[in-house]
């Protein structure tokens, strides 16, 4: 008598599900399973260098333009040969300010937005692959570990989830 092949087998639309290999896996307890989803889903930047930089230079920014729209800083009419060539030196160093000091805290905010969306990302993408690990166990039967939040396990075999990981990826 012949073994039957338990590589693969056909699924009337055409499908070829492969069997899944066999490999090393953690068993992990439900309730360690929920703290590690809670912890991942908590990571955060604790401290934005970028956004704190960003937001000194546009308030240095702000406050010059508002300085110079009033009045605060004028161009002077020379007094002598001496003050000719830095007559309106003091309005240009002001524009140059506003336009360093605005144009670099635009980009340190842009770069602050940008690595937050990056840390969330990462976070998020490792709760969706643990929700889908969740959802291979429910298919199979296990009950599910909680609601969004906490469900507490009915029987002594529950609070065992079978295994997490294990596929080698």
């Amino acid at each position: 008598m012949s073994e039957p092949q338990r590589d693969s087998f056909q699924i009337s639309q055409g499908y070829d599900v492969v069997a899944p290999s066999p490999g090393k896996a953690y068993p992990i307890l439900c309730s360690e399973w929920l703290y590690l989803k809670d912890k991942v889903k908590q990571i955060s930047d604790p401290v934005d260098l970028y956004h704190t930089v960003g937001s000194a230079c546009v308030g240095a920014a702000l406050s010059t333009f508002i300085t110079i729209l009033s009045g605060g800083v004028q161009a002077s009419a020379p007094t002598s040969e001496d003050t000719a060539q830095t007559a309106g030196i003091g309005l240009v160093v002001a524009w140059a300010c506003f336009a360093v000091t605005g144009f670099c805290g635009f980009v340190c905010i842009f770069f602050a937005f940008e690595k937050r969306k990056v840390t969330h990302l990462r976070s998020a993408d490792v709760v969706a692959h643990m929700d889908v690990i969740e959802q291979r166990f429910i298919e199979a039967g296990v009950e599910p570990l909680g609601p969004p939040n906490r469900r507490q396990p009915t029987s002594p075999q529950a609070g065992q989830a079978p295994v997490a990981g294990g596929s080698g990826r």
